[in-house]
């Protein structure tokens, strides 16, 4: 037997469900309840409802798509589909760059400032977002001998 305000798992809905109201009617039971993932109330009987309401039970794929989704979400909260690789961590004026450089549908930019300021890492940027974007498949990189290897 359930006690109002009990929480247990809805067996047809895979949930958690809160009870609000236990219904007795000509022997038989039933219960209003109440699901705050969907926040809709319904009608279960006993047999359809599981005494361990609070063990949530996932499928194993299901947590997969969470987590990718997370992922997914985590790393276009930016505004941008590639991660920043580790190791380096962009400038204010270098993000700067790389926001100017998406904001239009031309592939054509020209990276000239002065020395020292990160150009290198500024192109980085912008062709790895390029390419995961798939808006490029070849680059052409312009510069001096010494900076080829």
């Amino acid at each position: 037997m359930l006690n109002t305000g009990e929480y247990v798992f809805d067996t047809l809905e895979s949930a958690n469900v809160q009870i609000l109201e236990r219904i007795e009617m000509w022997g038989y039971t039933s219960y209003k309840v109440f699901n705050p993932a969907s926040g809709r109330v319904y009608k279960r009987s006993e047999e359809q409802l599981n005494m361990n309401g609070d063990i949530i039970r996932y499928d194993e794929n299901y947590l997969r798509y969470v987590t990718l989704l997370s992922k997914i979400k985590n790393e276009t909260a930016g505004g941008f589909l590639s991660a920043l690789a580790s190791g380096i961590i962009p400038l204010p004026h270098q993000l700067h760059v790389l926001n100017r450089a998406m904001e239009t549908n031309k592939i054509r930019y020209i990276l000239a400032d002065e020395v020292g300021l990160g150009k290198t890492i500024e192109a980085g940027m912008i062709i790895k977002e390029l390419k995961s974007r798939g808006l490029v498949r070849r680059v052409l990189v312009v510069c001096p001998t010494g900076l080829v290897t």
